[in-house]
């Protein structure tokens, strides 16, 4: 019956709930209805809306084309404008010309009064020819100033012409342009304002319905769970009379079986009486029977005794027993001839003991004597199988050795021969280069210019890259006095291997490519071996490169074979390509030792790598003279070796930047044939001997490298003297810091320095932080104060630093260059370029006149 009431309530509440749910649904759908035709109302006001954009933007039209019945007159005012501007500029000019003419005057009038001051005999001999040079250079100047002047103003004013032509031009597109993006603005903004208003009202009455379903929904869980409560208060109540019921059940079995168990327990123990009863009177009859039969064998004892008494009897007995236990005693004893029987034998069997124990003593030694015999026996003829063994081997290399007597007899003559020195001689001098290229002839030439011609050659073959790098390159390679090797590192694909081959190809510098081999272990996997099989030496191509590079060219033999392409006079550049594909330190150790040794080294004193002719000759000494350069590439893979801190500390790591965007090459163009030959006397020009930089100039950067030098003693490490040594003629050389005068360019060489030092600061510095801790002490005490040298003096490789901080899973490891895309710095450096080019240029110009006005 409860189980049909309950049945009965859910009923109800399944009804009630559909009810419910079904007015609900009637009510959103008139709801819905009614947001639709707000909506059609909303978009015929948006059509509206879009009728009266379109009149804005007639109206907007109607400007525009007033605008342009304006545009004669606004031209003529832009143009009057322009000219009184072009007047003022022209006369700003001319100032300026003036007041350059006067200082150039009052030098030319100190080096006058400088010149005067030479020995009476000059002034006398070549005062009117100093006069006549003196009216020459000023006239000569000056019409060189004003042709300049006319031509740059000439060039402004249709330089700025051209530019009021296309602004005029530009400006009324923009206003048509911008008249139209304010139109679809606008547009767009109403569209999606109301969109928004749309959206926002749909929403908040998804939400209000979601709101309303959730209250009916909690409104029928509450009856659920109250109906709920009820049918488990009945179950509660039908369960409690069950038990009572159950409990009631339980009692009674309980007393019945109380009652079935008290009966059995009174029959059980009237049964065990009743059987105990049972024994004691069988034990009775027993004990009767037994006492009966005693009672028996007494009579029949007492007629068998006849008239003895008891006592007599036992006496008798006792008697009979101890004379019994005596016999037995007696017989246990032995006899007198037992005794001594058994004491003749026991002596015996104590010899036979002893005899028994020197017998086996005996057989010990015995068979320790046959297990030596025996091990005598193996030994011997194990070392008879061995004599047999080495007497074949003796002949063998008796054999093998009256062999190498002929065969050492047969050549020896060839290793002392003349001819055959010469022969290995030849095959070490064999030209790498065999055609000859012409030598550039001019005396004085152009650095940037120089530079400038690399640069357009590149572009014109098809590839690109930042005027740093290229610059970087060429000042490291000048300073190879200080640091011998430079190497080029960083993302593969980014023209490592194709910049020193292109700038030797444009440039006219002798170049060749060395692919280093994984398995190098030695000088000689790079330069080659004598063979004595072949009595030859085996030279490999840079061997003859740099053979070839120290010896003198000769052309002009009446021996035709005489003639040599010797390359001492031009520069030559060897590239070791994936050079750390293996250890730098096997096989380019001792150049790099004795690459150090030239540093300051007089002609005739620099220093010679040994290459082994053979025995019994002296080998090649292969000087390396100032005209050998070297470079290398490496990548930082898996299949590569990470550089020693010799190595780095002899050299300058480039590091090429990430490219930001790809370069496309259109076409694949042949490369041009090699540029005229440079000569090391113009190169040798070009370096910087001494620091031109002054005391107050030069501190600042050098309390830099010291601050953080001291940061690095936290770690245990340091910078040498080297080290800032190579900084400061790196700043002293690069082209830039050259080029603009520290006296008539003070701020443009000041920046040039900057950019110079925070190259070396990558190049040099940060190759000795690898392997710092990136967390911990040191990190607090050397990686994180050097950080904040960096971002106090604002340089660019403060997120380079960072990266090299977070990417080397706990230590410092630099490998990137992104501060080469600094937009705003190449920019600057840039302009700095031209400023410099046209400085140099202007110098040239003024030098080759001297020298032509000096040879009149």
């Amino acid at each position: 019956m409860g189980n049909q009431q309950q049945q009965s309530n859910n009923n109800q509440i399944e009804n009630s709930s559909t009810s419910l749910q079904q007015q609900n649904f009637e009510q959103k759908l008139d709801e819905l209805k009614k947001r639709e035709l707000a909506l059609q109302q909303r978009e015929k006001e948006l059509d509206v809306r879009s009728l009266e954009l379109e009149n804005l933007r007639q109206q907007q039209e109607a400007k525009k084309l007033e605008i342009e019945h304006g545009l004669p007159a606004l031209r003529d005012k832009i143009f009057a404008e322009r000219e009184q501007t072009l007047v003022k500029y022209e006369e700003s000019l001319n100032a300026r010309n003036l007041e350059l003419e006067k200082r150039h005057q009052e030098q030319e009038a100190r080096s006058i009064e400088i010149e005067q001051g030479l020995p009476a005999l000059r002034d006398e001999i070549f005062s009117e020819r100093e006069q006549q040079l003196i009216k020459l250079q000023e006239q000569l100047k000056k019409q060189r100033n004003e042709i300049n002047d006319k031509e740059q103003q000439l060039q402004v004013k249709r330089e700025e012409l051209d530019g009021i032509q296309e602004k005029v031009d530009g400006d009324f597109s923009s206003q048509r342009a911008d008249l139209q993006r304010e139109l679809q603005q606008k547009r767009s903004e109403a569209r999606a304002d109301l969109n928004d208003e749309i959206q926002q009202k749909r929403e908040i009455e998804f939400k209000n319905l979601d709101i309303e379903v959730q209250q009916q929904r909690d409104d029928l869980e509450e009856l659920r769970q109250s109906l709920e409560k009820q049918q488990a208060e009945l179950i509660a109540d039908q369960n409690s009379v069950k038990l009572d019921q159950a409990k009631a059940d339980a009692l009674n079995k309980s007393l019945a079986q109380k009652i079935e168990d008290g009966i059995q327990i009174r029959l059980q123990e009237f049964e065990q009486d009743h059987k105990q009863f049972k024994q004691e009177k069988q034990r009775l009859l027993n004990r009767i029977e037994q006492q009966n039969k005693i009672h028996s064998e007494y009579d029949e004892l007492k007629k068998a005794l006849g008239d003895r008494s008891a006592e007599e009897v036992l006496h008798d007995l006792t008697s009979k027993n101890e004379e019994l236990i005596r016999l037995r005693e007696d017989l246990k004893r032995p006899s007198q001839e037992l005794e001594e029987y058994y004491d003749n034998h026991r002596a015996e069997v104590t010899k036979l003991e002893q005899e028994r124990q020197q017998l086996q003593d005996e057989v010990r030694k015995l068979q320790n004597s046959l297990d030596v015999q025996e091990q005598l026996e193996y030994d011997q003829e194990r070392l008879q199988l061995k004599y047999s063994s080495l007497e074949v081997n003796y002949e063998a290399v008796i054999a093998d050795n009256n062999k190498l007597k002929e065969t050492l007899e047969r050549v020896s003559p060839s290793y002392k021969d003349p001819a055959t020195i010469n022969e290995r001689l030849k095959n070490i001098k064999r030209p790498y280069l065999q055609d000859f290229v012409p030598r550039r002839q001019e005396s004085n030439i152009n650095e940037l210019e120089w530079l400038e011609s690399i640069r357009s050659g590149i572009s014109n073959y098809g590839l690109y890259f930042s005027q740093r790098i290229l610059y970087a390159f060429h000042t490291a390679l000048k300073i190879a006095e200080w640091s011998p090797l430079t190497v080029l590192a960083g993302v593969s694909g980014t023209g490592k291997s194709e910049l020193p081959k292109l700038y030797s190809r444009f440039g006219g510098i002798n170049f060749i490519n060395v692919p280093v081999q994984p398995n190098w272990d030695s000088q000689e996997s790079m330069l080659g071996y004598f063979n004595s099989i072949s009595n030859s030496y085996e030279a490999q191509p840079m061997l003859n490169f740099l053979v070839q590079s120290r010896e003198k060219l000769v052309v002009d033999s009446e021996n035709r074979e005489d003639n040599y392409n010797g390359l001492s006079d031009t520069v030559s550049l060897v590239l070791l390509d994936e050079m750390n594909l293996a250890h730098v330190e096997l096989y380019f150790a001792d150049f790099l030792s004795k690459l150090e040794q030239r540093r300051g080294a007089k002609n005739s004193e620099l220093p010679h790598i040994d290459i082994n002719l053979g025995s019994d000759i002296d080998p090649y000494k292969l000087s390396l003279g100032r005209n050998l350069l070297f470079a290398g590439t490496m990548n930082q893979d898996e299949t590569t070796k990470s550089l020693s801190d010799k190595v780095i500390d002899r050299g300058t790591s480039i590091f090429f930047p990430r490219p930001t965007s790809l370069h496309r090459r259109e076409e694949l163009k042949v490369l041009p044939k090699q540029a005229d030959l440079l000569s090391m006397k113009a190169w040798w020009n070009w370096i910087e001997k001494q620091s031109s930089l002054s005391e107050e100039m030069i501190k600042y950067y050098k309390q830099l490298i010291e601050n953080i030098n001291t940061c690095l003693g936290a770690d245990g490490k340091a910078l040498g003297h080297r080290v800032w040594q190579s900084i400061e003629y790196y700043m002293v050389n690069h082209p830039l810091v050259i080029a603009l005068d520290q006296y008539q360019y003070p701020d443009e060489h000041k920046e040039a320095l900057k950019f110079a030092f925070e190259d070396q600061l990558v190049q040099k510095v940060m190759p000795k932080l690898r392997g710092i801790e990136t967390r911990g002490y040191v990190k607090e005490h050397c990686l994180d104060p050097i950080r904040e040298l960096l971002a106090k003096e604002k340089l660019d490789i403060l997120d380079d630093f960072d990266k090299a901080m977070r990417i080397g899973h706990g230590q410092f490891n630099w490998v990137s260059a992104d501060y080469l895309n600094n937009e705003q710095s190449n920019a600057r450096y840039e302009e700095l370029l031209k400023i410099a080019i046209s400085a140099s240029a202007s110098k040239q110009k003024t030098t080759n006149e001297l020298e032509q006005a000096q040879g009149v």
